[in-house]
């Protein structure tokens, strides 16, 4: 879905895509579509990024500021595993 959803978003525009258009391009149902996405925004905007990014800023001293611990937290995710988002993430990009 998120291949369908992103070739129809660059072809029709974000706006002008609709759920029924994507579930039907991926021969899923609506329902099978929104079972993975709460929301047609969701294709877009799951980034599976996210969890680490998490997890790394998480893991900084509480005692620093919020914005300390994203700069200390953001850069340790550079030497993980990155995880395969297969384009996801600047298709949303581009989508925008």
């Amino acid at each position: 879905m998120l291949d369908v959803g992103g070739a129809l978003f660059e072809r029709q525009g974000y706006d002008d895509t609709t759920v029924r258009e994507i579930a039907a391009a991926a021969g899923v149902t609506e329902m099978t579509f929104f079972r993975h996405f709460s929301t047609k925004e969701s294709l877009l905007l799951d980034d599976p990024y996210d969890p680490m990014l998490v997890e790394a800023i998480g893991g900084q001293p509480i005692g620093l500021l919020p914005f300390t611990r994203g700069l200390r937290g953001v850069p340790s995710t550079s030497s993980t595993e990155q995880p395969d988002d297969g384009g996801h993430v600047m298709l949303g990009v581009r989508a925008m």
